[in-house]
């Protein structure tokens, strides 16, 4: 269990995508712009948004890798995590070195300190871009930071006033970023110095003024620890869990290590209402039968579009709420969308420009297990589930695989088969 709470920073810093580069955070491309007739500047602005893209891809499947291949799967499933609750999307930042910033920060942070973590995203460059404080100024200050670090990342709707949201965001007046650096830069020209009134206290508040203050609130705790239970384990907890849950991450001075381990530990954690009520996200999906079945993550272009069609773009989440999840997840498109995925994964698709290997079946089941149908339904339930399924559903597996056997007994194509079938049912779509 420590070993899969108490990874480091330090363990993070393994890779980067290719194009990260030093001097990539210099956005010396308008450099001449001015000078530039009108078809020239058209062609500078086309070959940036094209660079951008590609830079995009690339760092979408960097990170896709990260979640296969990673020695500390938690850091980046809490990756995962952060980047639904802070959502944040390329679609307006259109800086991709600023989401990679903003990514490698989860990662450093995923199990860190919760009120640091904060303090961190109000001056990333990502987010002061994508809810644009990074323009707010004293004479016009911009509220939407302000509104949603209260209402979607630390206290929810109800526990806090317009009033509170106007002096917030005097105070974070002038936290903005240097262009040419992509780096939290405060202006101080840009800050409302004047004396504020939030949550019932007066002071010359700054943005970190404010985090201290919404942080002496319980809120900031229990909001917290019940979309982190529900990510793990299972949704709408008891309120008085919740109330335990932030009570103990305030006296761990909000540090999260020590709540992983505690929920881990937890019998709860174990129990049967945490087993199969969670609908995976599709990139869960996605990572979970890469790693169940040993195979290889598809190209960019591949994995793009397929986790596209399954309704969830890294790095371009629908809204500032992030995906809504749960059983959203699941339409009646979607649905075949996941089928029609899994046929391509485990059966492969062998054209040279977008060729996808197909599943390698050696990997899957021992040798003894070609005995049996029920040996391999056994083996397969396992690998795939990672738990016991209910008696009907083990029936219905066996017998099927009772039908697909051959003279010679179970070759590769009956195990694909198999597979496929066994990922497209209603119970491979839950955790």
């Amino acid at each position: 269990m420590d070993r899969l709470v108490l990874f480091s920073a330090e363990d993070s810093r393994d890779s980067k995508p290719d194009w990260v580069k030093p001097g990539v955070e210099k956005l010396d491309f308008r450099k001449g712009f001015r000078e530039m007739d009108q078809d020239d500047r058209k062609a500078a602005m086309k070959n940036r948004r094209k660079l951008e893209r590609a830079r995009t891809r690339e760092l979408r499947q960097w990170w896709l890798n990260k979640m296969v291949k990673s020695p500390h799967p938690l850091q980046e499933k809490l990756t995962l995590f952060w980047h639904g609750h802070f959502a944040t999307s390329i679609q307006k930042v259109k800086l991709t070195y600023a989401m990679y910033l903003q990514n490698q920060m989860f990662r450093d942070n995923a199990n860190g300190n919760w009120k640091v973590l904060v303090k961190k995203i109000s001056r990333d460059p990502a987010m002061l871009i994508y809810l644009d404080n990074a323009k707010s100024k004293k004479k016009a200050p911009n509220e939407n930071y302000a509104r949603e670090l209260m209402e979607l990342f630390t206290l929810g709707e109800g526990h806090y006033t317009e009033e509170d949201i106007q002096a917030s965001a005097r105070a974070f007046t002038g936290w903005s970023i240097n262009r040419k650096k992509i780096a939290f830069q405060s202006r101080a020209q840009w800050h409302d110095k004047g004396e504020k009134s939030f949550m019932n206290q007066k002071g010359f508040f700054d943005g970190d003024d404010i985090v201290d203050i919404i942080f002496t609130k319980p809120q900031a705790s229990s909001f917290i620890m019940k979309k982190i239970w529900e990510f793990f384990v299972y949704p709408d907890p008891d309120p008085r869990l919740v109330k335990f849950l932030g009570e103990q991450l305030t006296k761990n001075k909000f540090e999260l290590k020590p709540m992983l381990q505690m929920i881990f530990r937890s019998a709860e954690f174990y129990s049967p209402r945490a087993m199969r009520t969670q609908v995976k996200s599709p990139v869960q999906w996605l990572i979970a039968f890469l790693k169940q079945t040993e195979s290889s993550l598809p190209n960019s272009k591949i994995s793009s579009r397929m986790l596209q069609s399954l309704g969830q773009v890294l790095l371009a989440p629908p809204n500032v709420k992030g995906w809504d999840g749960g059983v959203t997840w699941i339409t009646t498109s979607s649905l075949l969308n996941r089928y029609n995925a899994a046929s391509i994964l485990v059966k492969g698709r062998p054209r040279a420009k977008n060729a996808v290997p197909a599943l390698d079946t050696t990997v899957l089941i021992s040798e003894e297990a070609y005995e049996s149908a029920t040996a391999i339904r056994a083996e397969l339930q396992w690998r795939l589930f990672n738990s016991e399924l209910r008696r009907e559903d083990r029936a219905k597996f066996t017998d099927y695989i009772n039908k697909v056997k051959t003279k010679k007994g179970w070759g590769d194509r009956q195990i694909k088969s198999i597979v496929q079938v066994m990922v497209s049912t209603p119970q491979y779509q839950l955790i």
